[in-house]
């Protein structure tokens, strides 16, 4: 940064940190949105989690059972996880 000289040669080491802090201060506000957007994400996904379908332990209990069975006797696990599915597709109208 050539231009920073300038400023050292003229204000001091004092001035040229100034002027630095405001250059990154668009780009430390653009990542503090960002950040927040993200914390509020993750705070809306485990919400979701925790008050999901599956979080109850007599539907848990009766998906896991259902799923395991199917486990065992066909031996695929991605027919046997499409037990689990139907939970979480009606989130909250199975009680």
């Amino acid at each position: 940064m050539p231009e920073l000289m300038l400023f050292v040669d003229v204000g001091g080491i004092d001035m040229a940190l100034g002027f630095l802090l405001l250059y990154y201060k668009p780009l430390t506000l653009r990542l503090q949105k960002k950040l927040d957007f993200l914390n509020e994400t993750l705070s809306i996904t485990k919400n979701l989690i925790l008050n999901s379908t599956l979080m109850k332990p007599k539907i848990f209990l009766m998906q896991t059972t259902f799923s395991t069975a199917v486990m065992v006797i066909t031996g695929s696990l991605l027919f046997s996880l499409g037990f689990i599915l139907p939970a979480l597709l009606v989130n909250g109208t199975i009680i």
